[in-house]
């Protein structure tokens, strides 16, 4: 099994949740990326909320930042 590294994102944009299993992010936040869709909505984690997110209010970043 390989072990994958862990994408982390910054958001580049305030993102409200329009739902419940959406994840509301500020400008600045750090996002880990669970799952990544091909509709370019993607999963992630924020502390303790998780929720969908669209990708193209975030940057993936490495992990050195």
């Amino acid at each position: 099994l390989t072990d994958f590294p862990a994408l982390f994102c910054r958001a580049k944009y305030d993102y409200t949740a329009q739902d419940a299993s959406a994840l509301s992010f500020v400008t600045g936040d750090i996002i880990e990326v669970l799952t990544q869709q091909p509709s370019g909505w993607w999963d992630g984690l924020l502390g303790e909320e998780r929720g969908w997110f669209p990708s193209n209010y975030v940057i993936v970043i490495s992990e050195e930042e």
